[in-house]
């Protein structure tokens, strides 16, 4: 069942409860960081192209964070992955908010923040399966030639982030999710592959109309790591949310 205050199963057959009282309804659940995000690359095409055909050739479809900046919200005390958050800028262009997650759920928002990623366009990666309809066009996709570290600067005050993601809830949809989480196992599966200096995370949407993120390898050539390890199927929240705090009340 999943009425409110009942239990629930996940896929992990971990029970989880929802807590309903003056503030948003916040499933209470335990994460261990190696829940099961993996992604086939045919899926992970299908879920960006259905993005695409949505938002238009010249939306934003996917925004680069570097290595450093997603091992040092990984390596805090307690952390088991990374929630994303939704968020704009004042001008209204799209952007992520990054912070680390706990075992219970909960945002290490005190910790390591993210922001400011290298948004695609116009960085983005040669033609492939994730980001174009005719991927075999490789090399003569329009993009800015990147040279990428890894170490590239991300970091965000709280007040910042809390902004960011509070521009993005006034105008989000009804039903849109605010943020998603993945676990540490995927993010280090990722980020540990040869040459890989970072991560980019493809906007992409189900054939229900539900938003996800497609998350890819990239290299220091700026060019997704495809074929390579590719993750999806990342818990939304709702339902699966962070006890209230800045970034999401």
């Amino acid at each position: 069942m999943n009425n409110d205050n009942t239990f629930v199963t996940t896929p992990d057959a971990v029970e989880h409860r929802i807590s309903i009282g003056f503030r948003p309804a916040v499933r209470r659940y335990r994460l261990t960081g190696n829940e099961e995000h993996h992604i086939a690359v045919d899926d992970a095409a299908r879920l960006t192209a259905s993005y695409r055909k949505e938002a238009g050739p010249d939306a934003f479809k996917a925004a680069y964070f570097g290595k450093e900046i997603l091992r040092a919200i990984l390596a805090q005390e307690g952390c088991v992955g990374i929630r994303a958050y939704y968020a704009k800028h004042h001008d209204g262009t799209p952007t992520f908010v990054l912070t680390g997650a706990d075992e219970n759920g909960n945002d290490l928002y005190d910790g390591v923040l993210a922001q400011d990623p290298w948004s695609c366009p116009p960085w983005c990666s040669e033609v492939n399966v994730l980001n174009s309809d005719n991927p075999e066009i490789a090399g003569v996709f329009q993009r800015r030639p990147m040279s990428l570290t890894g170490a590239e600067s991300h970091f965000v005050t709280l007040a910042e982030a809390s902004e960011y993601t509070r521009l993005y809830r006034e105008s989000k949809r009804i039903g849109d999710s605010k943020a998603v989480y993945f676990g540490r196992r995927i993010s280090e599966e990722i980020l540990g592959q040869d040459g890989c200096v970072g991560m980019r995370l493809y906007l992409a949407k189900e054939d229900s109309g539900r938003r996800t993120l497609v998350l890819a390898g990239v290299n220091a050539d700026g060019n997704d790591i495809v074929p390579g390890i590719l993750g999806e199927q990342v818990w939304d929240c709702p339902p699966w949310c962070s006890v209230v705090n800045p970034l999401n009340r």
